[in-house]
């Protein structure tokens, strides 16, 4: 396009003043154009503590706040269900025995209005109230109260004569899981 005298090539012209004119308007407006001043940060506490993934966003409603729990409900009312170790961030599950509410908490952060999670190891959490300390471990031992006392876990009035011991019935649960696995094998190869 080859353009003579201005009058000829109008595109360029309106170009020209178009840009001169955002220039000289963006001096003059960069100067009074300023961001709002934000509230502080401790005005968004509230909002910051809300649950993110509920549907009101209000806090779960924890044990009455006068309501103290002993170490002996604590470990009555609640379990350790599992342990998150990924990168720096632990993370402990407890799930209510009773119910089925659940926490995923992180080292700080409160089970209820008494207790708080102090420490995650990969197999415990130490939870804290105060100067008392619970520890809740991942696995829980079993009862074994019916393996030392036969006689009990069958209860009353049942004859537990023919009961045979723990090793003995062991040994022969270890023998038919093992007939089991020859026989498959023998389908198998045919």
């Amino acid at each position: 396009m080859n353009c003579k005298p201005m009058q000829q090539c109008p595109f360029f012209l309106a170009a020209f003043i178009l840009a001169w004119n955002s220039m000289t308007l963006a001096d003059e407006t960069s100067e009074n154009l300023q961001l709002p001043e934000l509230p502080p940060r401790a005005s968004f506490d509230e909002t910051l503590e809300r649950p993110l993934f509920s549907e009101t966003r209000r806090p779960e409603r924890m044990v009455d706040e006068g309501e103290a729990v002993s170490a002996r409900e604590l470990r009555d009312n609640w379990r350790l269900t599992g342990i998150i170790m990924v990168g720096g961030e632990d993370h402990a599950m407890l799930q209510e025995r009773k119910g089925d509410k659940h926490r995923i908490l992180s080292t700080g952060m409160p089970l209820d209005s008494t207790w708080q999670l102090d420490a995650i190891t990969p197999d415990t959490v130490v939870m804290k109230s105060g100067e008392e300390e619970v520890r809740l471990n991942l696995r829980e031992p079993r009862d074994t109260r019916a393996l030392d006392n036969p006689a009990s876990a069958a209860g009353e009035g049942f004859d537990n004569g023919d009961a045979q011991p723990l090793e003995e019935r062991a040994r022969e649960a270890i023998d038919r899981l093992q007939l089991r696995i020859q026989t498959t094998r023998d389908q198998q190869n045919e």
